[in-house]
Parts: structure tokens; sequence; C-alpha cells
């Protein structure tokens, strides 16, 4: 366009026929995020992007943070990463106004494109004092935690557990946009690639559902108004628990040549499990299996005779005159989960002989005897 004085103006536009601009939604992280000032925090960048027209491979991705300071901004070089991460530094809450802008823009192959933008602000939430002395005690499938609430009120606690790696960022508003449920399992709202688990006041809390020999990181929040703290978190792994008492003082009774009855005193497992063996040699139960037991012996060998939670065992299929050997093992857990005690403890092995096989002697009486005269020759 040119203006009576001969200045000239151009702008362009491009027109895609058949084709619509991907639409692009900035997933993490969420948009109006409080980033805390405790130190530098690490934000997956991660979005969901669409096409109707075009194929993933064909898209171009361009992330960019824009750090906004007063009435100016600083912007960072694009990352042309689909996927990539931000190291926010604790800046803000001095009296100036910082926020970060993270924006991504999209351009398919015919050169339509499309953006979306989340922002960050730092928590300035000074009000909000976090909880002391949190600390994590495992169980099974479960972690209890306990802590001592800060000395100054607060309004809310709010606890996040998420597996494997630590907790970015901090709640937002009110606290009532979350849901929680102390069942990892349950329908605890998202947060971070985690779960909200608790809001409240009350310590210990037990979270459940976990699943063991995973680390979870457990983030404690506290919340004055729509002030939230910086969180204090610590980590833990479930696991199931090994018994510490093993099964003691195997004895046997109602000994027969082919058949007797094994007894012993429970240790503190959840069940036990009992081997038997014409030797005393004895192979460890391996963790996470569950053997099936017969309580009828099969000739010879070692031979699983009794799984479950009781003392004794009866046993039947035995040669006579053989000494036999039985050894308890307690066990925690099931299925997967299940941990065996492969200690030995006092008569734990123990061994019984069968009885000897008694003959029966039988014989038939001798007919009736006729007394009479012998004759003589004469």
């Amino acid at each position: 366009m040119t203006d009576n004085a001969g200045a000239i103006s151009e702008a362009t536009v491009s027109i895609s026929v058949n084709n619509t601009p991907p639409v692009v939604n900035i997933t993490t992280p969420t948009n109006n995020t409080y980033y805390p000032l405790s130190g530098s925090t690490i934000y997956n960048l991660t979005a969901q992007v669409t096409d109707n027209e075009q194929q993933a491979s064909g898209l171009i991705y361009k992330w960019q943070t824009i750090l906004h300071h007063n009435n100016h901004e600083h912007p960072e070089p694009y990352d042309t990463n689909q996927v990539t991460t931000l190291d926010v530094p604790p800046i803000g809450c001095d009296g100036e106004t910082y926020y970060f802008r993270i924006l991504l823009t999209v351009t398919d192959a015919a050169g339509l494109s499309a953006t979306d933008e989340v922002r960050l602000y730092p928590n300035c939430g000074t009000l909000a004092a976090d909880v002391t002395s949190l600390t994590s005690t495992t169980g099974n499938t479960s972690v209890t935690l306990n802590w001592s609430n800060p000395s100054s009120q607060v309004d809310e606690i709010i606890i996040v557990a998420k597996p494997t790696t630590g907790i970015a960022g901090v709640p937002s508003g009110d606290g009532s946009a979350y849901t929680a449920d102390l069942n990892y399992a349950g329908v605890g709202s998202s947060f971070d690639g985690g779960k909200v688990v608790y809001k409240g006041l009350a310590s210990p809390q037990i979270v459940t559902g976990l699943s063991n020999n995973t680390n979870y990181f457990f983030k404690v929040f506290t919340r004055v108004s729509t002030f939230w703290s910086d969180g204090v978190e610590v980590t833990a792994t479930p696991t199931c628990p090994i018994s510490t008492t093993q099964a003691t003082n195997v004895s046997v009774s109602n000994i027969t040549n082919n058949a007797m009855s094994v007894s012993w005193v429970n240790g503190n497992g959840s069940g036990r499990l009992v081997k038997m063996n014409t030797v005393d040699v004895f192979n460890n139960p391996v963790n996470g299996t569950t053997p099936t037991a017969n309580t009828t012996y099969q000739s010879s060998g070692e031979q699983v005779i009794f799984n479950g939670s009781a003392n004794s065992v009866n046993i039947s299929g035995l040669n006579p005159n053989t000494t036999y050997y039985f050894r308890v093992y307690e066990y925690t857990c099931s299925g997967p989960q299940t941990a065996y005690d492969i200690n030995t403890a006092i008569n734990n092995p123990n061994n019984a002989t069968t009885g000897k096989v008694v003959p029966v002697i039988t014989w038939a009486n001798p007919a009736d005897i006729v007394y009479g005269m012998a004759l003589s020759n004469t």
C-alpha cells in the first residue's frame, strides 16, 4: 500500500487450501502455577498437539520462555524440542513485578501455526509457614507420614504423593479445586504427575494403595487464605516387611508306620510354609512365589506339605522305619509380594522316624487227635 507521500507498507498473510492450523494445548506446567522461592525449580514442558491434516512428524515446535519484569520483558532463545524442561530461578516478591510466560508455537508443513501460553508466578505467600519434623515410615504398600504443624496458624495442609521423581510447583487458589484420597489408587486430584492424597490438619496420616519397591516422593504444603508454602518433601519406598520371629519347636506326634502329625509354634509372620525331606537339606523358598502344598508325601525328596496360617498338619504316604526332616518358614504378604523368613530357629528344622512294620504270624491248629490202643505183633 502506498500513501500520498509515496510511503509504502507491506503485509503478508498465508492462505492454505484445505488446511487448518494445529491445535496446541500446553499440559505442563498448568497456567497460573506458583513457583517456590526456596530454590530453583525444574518444570517439564509438555503439550497436547493435534492437526487434522498434517502428520506429527511434519510439525515444527518452538518453545519460548519470557521473563516479565515490571514494564519490560526478557525473552529466552527458542527451544525446538517437542518436550523439554525449564529451570525457573527463585526471583520475585521483592516489591517488583515478576512472572514467566511460557509460549509454544507449532507450525505445520503448509505454514499455518498456533500458539498457546501459560504463566508462572512467584509464590509470595510468606504467611504460610511449612510444617516441620516431617518423617516417613514404610509398610506393605503403604507409608505413614508424621509431622509437626507450624506454630503460626494455617488454614489447610495438602499432601501430594508422586512416584520416582520429586514434586515441582505449589498448589494454587483456596484449595477447593483439589480432591484428596489417602488411597493412591483412588480419586485424588492429579498434581505434577502425582496425586493429592490428603487435605486437613491432622498428623499422622497413612497413605495406602502404593506399589512396593517403588520410591515415592511426598510433599506437604500449608495454606493461609490463597497463599501456599513452598512445601517440605520426604521420600519413602514401601516394602513387604519380613517377619522378625521365626517359627520354633517343630514336633511330631501320632506316629505310625505310614503317617504322622507335625506341629510348631508360630512366629510373627502372616503365614508359614512347611517343607519335608528324607535328608536334612532344604531349598529356601523364593520371595514372590506361592508354592502349592500336598499332605500326601510323594515317596522321596523335598516337598511342601503346608502353606497357611495354622500351626499343624497331618501327613500320610510315608514309608515305615524312615526318618523324615521338617522345616517351617514364616512369611509375610501374599502373591508377588510374599517375603519369606529363611532363618533357622529352636527345633526348626527337626525330624522324626516312622514306626516299623510289626510282623503278624498266623498258623493252623492241628486236627483233633484220636487216642486208641496200639496193636502189637504177637
